[in-house]
């Protein structure tokens, strides 16, 4: 037998302006628990010049449950390249350039 789970929300955080921020601002997070990938997308920081994309789980939590790695170790929390984030930046002739 087959379960589907459909389980998804969105918040919407509204900011009003203040003597620092002159302007106001909304946040909006949106989760949606369907999803077929290698690496599983975790989340995105969406801006006006910009977008950063998450993938893969962090790896600080299973590296202390295994108890293998000290957290004063330089290759703690240390992810492997295939679920590092992905950065896509407007540039100003338009184009948009994408870093790992």
């Amino acid at each position: 037998m087959l379960y589907l789970i459909y389980a998804q929300f969105t918040v919407f955080l509204h900011y009003a302006s203040t003597a620092k921020r002159p302007t106001p601002v909304t946040a909006i997070l949106r989760s949606n628990f369907q999803s077929v990938r290698q690496y599983q997308f975790r989340y995105s920081v969406k801006g006006l010049k910009g977008t950063y994309l998450k993938n893969g789980v962090d790896i600080q939590e299973d590296q202390l449950k295994a108890r293998q790695i000290a957290v004063a170790d330089s290759a703690f929390g240390v992810e492997p390249e295939e679920i590092n984030g992905t950065l896509e930046v407007l540039q100003t002739d338009s184009s948009v350039k994408m870093t790992k």
